[in-house]
């Protein structure tokens, strides 16, 4: 797994790049670079549409 994700605020709706950390800890919140919006990042995970192969 990378070192990091890039992960949809779900206020602003902008991506940006989290440490895995996060997704390991059950009830972990990170804050938008954007819109300054604190969110769980797994919950914000869950939504993302899944990846497609290049």
């Amino acid at each position: 797994m990378a070192d990091f994700a890039y992960v949809p605020c779900p206020n602003c709706r902008r991506e940006f790049m989290v440490g895995e950390e996060f997704f390991r800890i059950a009830e972990a919140y990170c804050q938008c670079p954007y819109c300054a919006f604190e969110f769980r990042v797994g919950a914000a995970a869950e939504q993302r549409p899944p990846v497609k192969p290049a």
